[in-house]
């Protein structure tokens, strides 16, 4: 994938190399009006220049600081082209109402390791929309009405619990989001390593302002006591030390419903799958989330 990375000449340094890391990690090709190759070639005028790039490239990282003309210019162009756009925001600078929909970070000093995953989930959901188009040439099929959908999760969960395993609530739970993702803003999944404390991490555009990005979902299937869920709670607690908020999504074989009122880990949310479910389709994914942070603020059950 090729990236076109939108600055000012003058950006800290710091802030240059660390972008260009991350893009390098993810084996992205990049450039910039900076960039050697361009110099040699530019010949032209500069706005030709610059939409003769913009078309060529699979996505815009547009980092925005004080005086940046030019990167404002450049981020129009490629609306205009309805190319994919990635946002950096230096600390002093304010954020644009007109660019609030779109996915940014704020810079900041750890901003190499922060900027990996938003930036990979974001890189992941640009080549999810590229097959979902393809396919969607041949295809189409309606959305289910949400009511509909949760009776039948519901009894999905059912056999599950009966006579599935680990494998199949986890098969469960990634086909409901596959199902539920016009909901919400997001970079699709980033999955996990087994030994990371979590299964996979969303970050939603949506929740910004409400709950720290990114959710971190750890599933769990089984025998699910208070004792056992405790233990997941400092787990927890620990893996998202660096930000972000942790859901414990967990189905217990005998229905328990643990309680969640007495949960001293104000960035661990613990639910069951049932109530996510109905909760995703009685509000939608977004605003489930904030009416479950509205709950853990004034200490009621959800």
């Amino acid at each position: 994938m090729k990236c076109f990375i939108s600055r000012v000449y003058s950006l800290n340094v710091d802030v240059v190399n660390s972008v260009q890391n991350v893009l390098d990690k993810l084996k992205i090709d990049s450039m910039d009006m900076y960039s050697e190759s361009l110099q040699e070639n530019s010949g032209g005028k500069f706005e030709n220049i610059i939409e003769k790039v913009i078309r060529e490239v699979d996505f815009v990282i547009g980092i925005l600081s004080n005086n940046s003309q030019n990167v404002l210019f450049e981020i129009g162009i490629a609306v205009g082209m309805k190319k994919p756009i990635f946002l950096l925001f230096e600390e002093n600078v304010n954020i644009p109402f007109c660019f609030r929909g779109m996915t940014y970070i704020r810079i900041n000093k750890n901003l190499e390791n922060n900027l990996v995953l938003p930036l990979n989930c974001f890189i992941d959901n640009i080549k999810k929309e590229a097959e979902e188009l393809e396919i969607k040439k041949h295809f189409q099929k309606p959305l289910t009405p949400l009511c509909i959908m949760e009776e039948d999760k519901i009894k999905q969960l059912n056999v599950i619990r009966e006579s599935g395993d680990y494998k199949d609530y986890e098969k469960f739970v990634m086909q409901l989001f596959e199902e539920i993702h016009q909901q919400y803003t997001t970079t699709r999944f980033s999955l996990a390593k087994r030994d990371e404390g979590y299964d996979f991490a969303v970050w939603v555009d949506e929740l910004d302002n409400f709950i720290a990005n990114p959710l971190y979902f750890n599933l769990k299937f089984g025998d699910i006591n208070q004792l056992r869920l405790e233990e997941i709670l400092y787990k927890s607690a620990i893996t998202i030390q660096d930000g972000g908020a942790m859901i414990v999504l967990y189905c217990d074989r005998k229905k328990r419903k643990i309680s969640s009122k007495n949960n001293l880990f104000k960035d661990v949310i613990v639910l069951d799958i049932e109530k996510f479910v109905h909760l995703i389709c009685e509000y939608d994914f977004t605003k489930a989330f904030i009416y479950i942070r509205n709950c853990i603020a004034h200490g009621k059950e959800f």
